[in-house]
């Protein structure tokens, strides 16, 4: 199993390999497109990050999270408790879960080392026309390959493909983020889990500026 920062990283590498999104774009070209921007960036700040790490944030902010449903993905988690909160309890969740995937991210894109990362054309996901899923293999000398399938949604309102979940080693990241915040959620409460899940983005955040 790998650390809860390897999986991050794993994310923000395959996010990151997309530029333009649009409804012609399959989710191939998508995935493939990403990190060109990304990278590109990041490559032109490397000597200021050191003295700006807040650079980071920026650049996660400008070119990862607006290809990100972080909406559909924290809806997901929720699970069945989606329909027993509000509205505005579902909006602010979700907003908690983006600002926490948001500063995860930053810290996770500091072990990108060059590692090759190849790709296979999408297939269609059994659970929906709009789902479709990216397999991918990450390698590097000296370590064990590493297989993924990711997971992205079309989103009618943008017309856009977004990525939303990971399977590594055959275990999805959003179900096991969802076993973890539903028993948090029986534990206590939305608004309470809701909180911790902001304060964690928060801690993040202050890590990802020291």
């Amino acid at each position: 199993m790998f650390s809860f920062m390897k999986t991050l990283f794993v994310i923000v590498v395959l996010l990151t390999s997309q530029s333009a999104l649009s409804q012609e774009q399959t989710p191939y070209q998508v995935i493939v497109g990403l990190g060109d921007t990304l990278f590109k960036r990041l490559s032109e700040e490397q000597e200021n990050l050191s003295s700006q790490p807040e650079l980071v944030r920026e650049i996660i902010e400008q070119n990862l999270m607006p290809h990100v449903d972080y909406r559909y993905a924290a809806y997901k988690i929720l699970g069945k408790y989606i329909r027993e909160i509000s509205k505005q309890e579902r909006e602010e969740f979700a907003l908690a879960m983006r600002d926490y995937l948001a500063v995860t991210y930053v810290n996770a894109l500091s072990q990108y080392k060059n590692q090759k990362i190849t790709f296979q054309p999408e297939t269609k996901s059994n659970t929906g026309k709009n789902i479709a899923v990216v397999k991918a293999l990450i390698t590097e000398q000296s370590v064990p390959d590493i297989a993924i399938d990711f997971s992205l949604r079309f989103d009618k309102k943008t017309q856009q493909w977004k990525a939303f979940d990971m399977v590594i080693e055959g275990i999805s990241l959003i179900n096991a983020k969802q076993t973890e915040i539903t028993s948090r959620i029986r534990a206590s409460d939305i608004q309470t889990v809701t909180l911790e899940i902001a304060r964690l983005g928060n801690q993040s955040k202050l890590k990802a500026k020291h």
